[in-house]
């Protein structure tokens, strides 16, 4: 499934109906047995230019509780989730990639977390996932001094999965999700299970979860 972020009056800025149509997307295609994988893609020139501007606190507070939601839910989708970026990646942008399970990006792509420089604090978690993804200083750098990594940095560092040719980052990510497609659909999502667990579940816990999930698929020993 491709969810494309298409808002041509938002020039490329999330807002919280944007946000919570994403969820309810997710959320459907969860129940779908038909949808394997989801690429997350725009039709425009830039994947994302953060949150739309504050009009009030009130609608920013819940711009800003919609793309946590959403970011969340992306986490915790059983099936692998794919990011396609072409563009700028700013912000709320950056926040939706660091949910993903795979980052394609062109390789002039822009990456930049606007915060302080807008008076904005990180969201969706991006905080955290960038101390655990990042060194520190280049995490701050990124966070704080509003500084622009390249896309080669990143992949450096295991932000980014996959650098491809601009305007072929939708292209590459069908392509990998076929590749998904081809495994069998219960080791993805017990794959995605462990992965998140070892976030906050000590090693052993993992081993045993590990030995669990071999135990209740048929098919793991003979792929």
């Amino acid at each position: 499934m491709v969810l494309t972020l298409s808002d041509p009056t938002a020039q490329h800025f999330l807002n919280a109906n944007v946000c919570i149509a994403g969820t309810e997307a997710i959320n459907a295609a969860e129940r779908n047995a038909d949808v394997r994988a989801v690429i997350i893609t725009t039709d425009g020139q830039h994947f994302c230019q953060g949150l739309a501007p504050k009009t009030s606190a009130a609608d920013w507070q819940d711009t800003a509780q919609a793309l946590d939601t959403w970011c969340d839910t992306l986490r915790q989708f059983s099936k692998p989730v794919l990011v396609a970026v072409e563009g700028a990646c700013v912000g709320a942008g950056l926040s939706l990639a660091l949910s993903a399970d795979f980052v394609v990006a062109a390789h002039n792509s822009r990456w930049v977390q606007e915060g302080t420089l807008a008076g904005h604090l990180p969201l969706g978690g991006s905080s955290a996932w960038l101390q655990q993804q990042l060194p520190r200083p280049l995490a701050m750098a990124f966070l704080m001094g509003g500084v622009r990594l390249n896309v080669q940095r990143l992949f450096n560092a295991g932000f980014i999965s996959h650098i491809c040719e601009p305007g072929s980052a939708l292209h590459d990510a069908h392509d990998i999700a076929a590749r998904l497609n081809a495994q069998a659909q219960a080791q993805l999502t017990s794959i995605k299970e462990l992965f998140n667990l070892a976030e906050h579940e000590s090693p052993t816990q993992v081993r045993k979860q590990e030995l669990a999930a071999v135990a209740q698929s048929s098919q793991w020993g003979s792929r």
